[in-house]
């Protein structure tokens, strides 16, 4: 299994920063790690959410992120500090 095979919808930078504003605020290192991986963005990259599935999240294993992609391949993502339900 492979992030690229977990990915989901496309968000914005700016739905991003909305979503997780809190954690990005009560969390340095997250915050530095978000501002990291834009920096590692290029013109026509997107960035799409991931999950793993949801029998990882019932072994308590669930793992979920934010993932640059280019030209159709993960070249780098994030693991966030929170899933979803």
């Amino acid at each position: 299994m492979s992030i690229a095979s977990w990915l989901k919808e496309e968000v914005t930078i700016e739905e991003f920063e909305r979503e997780y504003a809190l954690e990005l605020a009560k969390h340095p290192s997250f915050a530095r790690s978000w501002r990291s991986l834009l920096t590692r963005m290029k013109p026509g990259d997107s960035l799409r959410m991931w999950k793993n599935p949801p029998k990882w999240w019932k072994r308590g294993l669930g793992w979920g992120g934010i993932a640059i992609v280019r030209n159709g391949k993960v070249v780098d993502f994030l693991g966030t500090v929170r899933g979803w339900n």
